[in-house]
Formats: C-alpha cells, structure tokens, sequence
C-alpha cells in the first residue's frame, strides 16, 4: 500500500506538467492563414518561381557567350604566336580584333555582375517569402479556391 502512494504521488506532477505542456503548445499556436493571406503567400511564391526560372535562363545565355568567347581568346592566343612582329598591319590587325575582344569580355562580365545582383535580390526575396508564409499553417479548401481563382488570372 506504501508503494502505491509513493508512485502515486510521484505520477502526479509529471501528469500535471504534460497537461501544462500540452496547454502552453495550444495557447502559443498559430492560427491558419486567411484567404487572402494565402493568395498573398501563393502570388509572391508564383512570382519567385518565374523570376528564378528567369535567372536560370539568363545564366545558362551568359555560359554559352562565355564558353563563345573563351573560344575566341584561344583563337586569338594561337593566331599571336603565328604573328609576324615585323607585319605593322598584320599586327595593327591583331590588336584591332584583341581590343574588340576585350570589349566583349568586359560587356560580359558587366552583364553577369548586374545578373549576380538580381539573383542576390531574389534570394533575399525568396528567404523572406519562406519565413513568412511556408511554417504558416492554412486551409487545403483555401488552397484550393485560391489556386482556382489564380488560374483564371492567369
């Protein structure tokens, strides 16, 4: 019987701490989204999807312009050593197509630099659409209407 009561009492402040536990969890719970805070989440998240398929794009454009004008210099790299020094126009020439070249490399990496800048934007665009709308909870009905209503926007 002594046994019975000390398990007894000691049970009890464990069970009186999970109740509270359980009750600290469902006062702190988010509510599900509204409607049109699910719309909102769902057109920004549209948004950073086309704006990254976009940039994926223009990536894979500017690697192939690259790898074009890596060909280029190689070319150029090979005509120089086959270069008669003493030609003034052969070599007036060469530095012509070189400087036309260099050109081009610069244009490049201007154009990849303002790329890096948007996908840098995007990526902050991106992190601050998951942590406002992806650990938020919400309706599947809601969902449902709201991809509905979306798709007849669109």
């Amino acid at each position: 019987m002594k046994r019975l009561a000390i398990a007894t009492l000691l049970a009890l402040p464990l069970a009186a701490a999970a109740q509270v536990h359980y009750r600290d969890y469902r006062d702190y719970r988010e509510a599900p989204m509204s409607r049109g805070e699910l719309r909102d989440c769902f057109e920004r998240d549209t948004f950073v999807r086309d704006r990254l398929a976009m940039l994926e794009q223009e990536k894979r454009d500017n690697d192939r312009n690259w790898e074009a004008l890596e060909r280029e210099g190689a070319r150029l790299d090979r005509e120089r050593g086959r270069l008669d020094n003493t030609n003034a126009a052969a070599v007036a020439d060469y530095n012509r197509r070189s400087d036309e070249h260099n050109r081009r490399v610069a244009e490049h990496n201007r154009v990849v630099g303002d790329m890096n800048a948007r996908a840098s934007m995007h990526n902050r665009e991106a992190a601050d659409v998951s942590a406002q709308c992806a650990s938020r909870p919400y309706y599947f009905r809601d969902l449902d209407v709201v991809r509905r209503d979306y798709s007849t926007l669109r």
